[in-house]
């Protein structure tokens, strides 16, 4: 084998495992890529949906600062990066609307790639949120009509499913309506 396929292999595992170990803080430096939204959610209830987003998707909270209302996700490591930490921050507006901003930062040195990982995280949190603000009846399923495509949110995990035929369930918690 070739020594120098060798030393890069053992530096990129090297990288791997430092990353793997490596946990955001809700004392990090607020990053320079932010996606933002504003919604009339409440503050403790667009924090308990964010976190109950992380919770059944591929996100670990790494850290909680209710005070200061700021929840930092992460994910793991994959074949095409080394996992990234997602700062989420949530400011009351003085127009009574609460301000989410979505950050990314790697969790070794990557210069491209974030901006998939990155949407994949703000539309899911996006998505949660619009799920608990439109959920004003006490039906189980709440729908839009964007684009003429029928859009389905479950009102139990707030993940959005497509309607093909009058059996309608969530495919991600099992929820039967």
């Amino acid at each position: 084998m070739d020594s120098g396929l060798l030393i890069g292999l053992v530096v990129a595992g090297i990288l791997l495992i430092f990353a793997a170990m490596k946990k955001g803080s809700s004392d990090m430096k607020k990053p320079n890529k932010l996606k933002s939204f504003t919604t009339n959610a409440a503050l403790d209830k667009s924090m308990k949906t964010i976190i109950q987003f992380a919770q059944n998707n591929k996100y670990k909270v790494d850290d909680f600062n209710e005070s200061d209302a700021i929840i930092v996700l992460s994910d793991s490591a994959s074949l095409t990066s080394y996992g990234n930490i997602y700062p989420i921050y949530l400011s009351r507006q003085s127009d009574d609307t609460i301000m989410i901003e979505v950050g990314i930062k790697s969790k070794s040195t990557q210069l491209i790639g974030l901006d998939a990982p990155h949407s994949r995280c703000f539309n899911g949190i996006k998505t949660a949120i619009y799920a608990i603000v439109t959920d004003i009846s006490s039906d189980k399923v709440i729908s839009t009509n964007t684009d003429s495509v029928n859009y389905l949110f479950c009102s139990n995990c707030g993940k959005p499913y497509f309607q093909i035929d009058n059996n309608k369930f969530c495919d991600s918690c099992g929820n039967k309506f």
